[in-house]
């Protein structure tokens, strides 16, 4: 039934509201019709759904519920539904049971750092001043999201966010971070701004601290630890959407008032952001990494696709098959000892430049071993490599002008901040617009001797690699990065 059809119906309207904690609320009185129409309006298609078994074989049909049925829903979503229901012609009652643990705090200014030393001017630390907007939109509300680009400093909006109530009302914080290597990244900017941080993770449990840093596959194995913070920080929380952050949020962290994310974008899919939005609330500041670039505070991207000729190639080894599974198509672009040499030759020359640090993230273990292998100069991390020798192999990067690096895009694609990477390839780049804009995000750090980046973007022109070609270059048009495409024959 329409919205318009269900103003019209007349009935007892009244409508009680009862806040459970700072996640969860019961709406109780709807008509059964009214009560529908949220369960429906709330209800979103996960991505691929229709692969599923449970909905192939129809027990189930799809849709993750915002709403249920018993009129279960989320505090964060009450805005907008107490707007529908007072148009349905309700009236509201609502019942807040939650414990009042907000705290005011006034705004911030470019000074709230000036006690420290920038160490690139050799100057008192000067806040930026998109970040002193951003960093007040969230004070002014409690709750919350920043979206900037990377590069923008988000772990520096990070420190002041903890620290700001931290000093003001002596609140404990946690941030999550989305792996262990930027644990250390993240616990060395704290101490450097005088906060008291210690780490939570599966070497180290340094918790007499009143701010804390650690990732949520640590938590996931204590997540009673979430009931000792008064605030938590998610870095790069487009990744709520995996079930184990949500629950640690909106179970375990039900009772936080203080919950605010950091990230340089958040998922397209409705699920996935609709995950952030119930677990931390709105955007309520946004600057894109090409405003960014335009301001002087962002590396320029150049990005060169290069488009190996990969089909006459595989169709001598296909020649039988009307159509070659991405499945064949993703192991030949794994394992062509042809394909690999031309990737190799093509790094090997970018290192040689005379700027040539190159960071070239790739999506599998063995590929990533398969290019060393024709590479001895270069350095290759993934996820075994201990956190010592994966930050003793980035740290090469400020010392070093023709470093090649190779590295999962598991453990390097995402919050890795390393300011003189003149290179950066990533090969076959698939589809997923998260994973596209971070991986361009590790090149996008002004250095010293830095102010622009040249990106290379490997990828074939056989069926799925173009469709997925045709995917990234939308994200490029879209963030208005620069691009080329270059049909290159290898043979």
């Amino acid at each position: 039934m329409s919205e318009e059809r269900l103003v019209e119906k007349t009935f007892a309207k009244k409508v009680k509201i009862i806040i459970q904690d700072e996640v969860n609320c019961i709406v109780t009185g709807l008509h059964p019709d009214h009560l529908m129409y949220f369960y429906e309006e709330y209800g979103i298609f996960t991505d691929n759904y229709f692969f599923t078994p449970k909905y192939k074989i129809g027990i189930w049909d799809g849709k993750i519920r915002y709403f249920t049925k018993e009129g279960h829903t989320y505090v964060l979503l009450l805005d907008e539904i107490v707007k529908k229901v007072v148009k349905f012609g309700y009236k509201v009652n609502i019942e807040d049971r939650r414990v009042n643990n907000y705290c005011d705090v006034p705004p911030i200014d470019a000074t709230y750092l000036s006690g420290f030393i920038d160490p690139k001017t050799d100057k008192p630390y000067t806040v930026r001043p998109y970040q002193v907007e951003g960093l007040n939109e969230l004070f002014a509300e409690g709750f919350g999201i920043i979206i900037a680009g990377t590069g923008a400093g988000k772990t520096t909006i990070n420190t002041i966010l903890i620290d700001h109530y931290g000093k003001n009302h002596n609140l404990r914080s946690i941030t999550i971070v989305p792996s262990v290597s930027l644990i250390g990244q993240t616990v060395d900017t704290f101490k450097t701004f005088g906060l008291d941080v210690g780490r939570y993770d599966g070497e180290i449990k340094d918790l007499k601290h009143q701010h804390i840093v650690s990732t949520w596959q640590a938590l996931q194995n204590y997540p009673q630890l979430m009931k000792s913070f008064q605030v938590v920080v998610v870095d790069e929380c487009h990744g709520l959407k995996g079930k184990i952050l949500t629950n640690l949020l909106n179970e375990h962290g039900k009772h936080i008032t203080h919950r605010f994310g950091l990230t340089g974008t958040l998922p397209k899919g409705k699920t996935d952001s609709m995950a952030v939005r119930i677990a931390i609330g709105p955007v309520r500041y946004v600057i894109p990494a090409h405003e960014l670039i335009e301001q002087g505070w962002l590396a320029t991207p150049n990005i060169s696709v290069m488009q190996l000729d990969d089909i006459e190639r595989l169709n001598e080894l296909y020649k039988n098959d009307d159509k070659i599974s991405f499945d064949s198509e993703t192991a030949f672009l794994q394992t062509d000892s042809t394909r690999l040499s031309w990737i190799a030759e093509y790094l090997s020359i970018k290192a040689a430049e005379h700027k040539g640090n190159v960071l070239c993230l790739v999506n599998s273990v063995s590929f990533g071993k398969k290019l060393k292998k024709l590479l001895p100069e270069a350095h290759f991390l993934y996820g075994k490599d201990k956190q010592k020798v994966r930050k003793s192999v980035y740290d090469l990067f400020e010392t070093h002008n023709n470093l090649i690096v190779i590295a999962t895009v598991q453990i390097a694609g995402v919050g890795l901040s390393i300011d003189r990477i003149f290179n950066l390839v990533y090969i076959d780049g698939g589809k997923s617009f998260i994973r596209v804009i971070q991986v361009i995000g590790r090149g996008l750090r002004k250095g010293k001797d830095k102010d622009s980046v040249d990106v290379t973007d490997i990828c074939s022109n056989l069926d799925y690699s173009r469709k997925h070609l045709r995917e990234r270059v939308k994200y490029y048009k879209e963030a208005r990065y620069s691009h080329k495409i270059h049909k290159v024959t290898y043979h």
